[in-house]
């Protein structure tokens, strides 16, 4: 056998196998959930019967509860902040973080006060009444510690789940902002 005949009988007898592992390596998610789905398997004498699996219960139901719909502007900004946080938790973290310091500029216009800087925010708020209680107190600087060590390249080991978490913790600043 020479060279060339070896390779092309390699070729043909490697084609189908690599075209399947390939097909299914491309389509992962989509065959392990068909695989899910597969109840008995039989081959000649041999049958298998594997856990029983509805559809409903390998993925998430598919009606869209239109409660769940995002309606107001604010609900569309935290839709797209938890969007943001799955692909990019600093860039989450960030966003929400500028939106405390958007409400906390709005409260600063009410009580007439002025703002130069961001350090001062944490100041300005607190001679505006709101840090009355020690737990909102202890919430903007605890959020604005994790912004700083996310804006400074300090946090690298931030996951998806950091940055929902720091969006809730800033949403429940943000009302107690708002509030007079």
């Amino acid at each position: 056998m020479d060279c060339l005949t070896f390779i092309s009988e390699l070729v043909k007898n490697l084609a189908w196998p690599l075209v399947v592992f390939s097909t299914i390596f491309l389509f992962k998610d989509q065959v392990s959930t068909l695989l899910g789905l597969i109840m008995k398997i039989k081959y000649k004498d041999l049958e298998i019967e594997l856990g029983k699996k509805k559809l409903e219960e390998m993925q998430p139901d598919a009606r869209v509860d239109l409660r769940k719909i995002p309606k107001t502007k604010e609900e569309k900004e935290v839709a797209a902040l938890f969007n943001l946080a799955m692909n990019s938790p600093v860039g989450a973290i960030l966003a929400a973080w500028n939106r405390v310091e958007a409400a906390s500029l709005k409260r600063f216009e009410r009580y007439k006060m002025e703002f130069s800087s961001p350090p001062q925010i944490g100041g300005l708020l607190e001679l505006t009444g709101l840090f009355k209680s020690a737990v909102t107190n202890d919430l903007f600087y605890e959020l604005e510690h994790i912004r700083n060590l996310a804006v400074h390249g300090r946090e690298k080991s931030l996951i998806p789940k950091d940055a929902i978490r720091f969006i809730e913790l800033s949403n429940r600043l943000i009302e107690a902002i708002n509030r007079k």
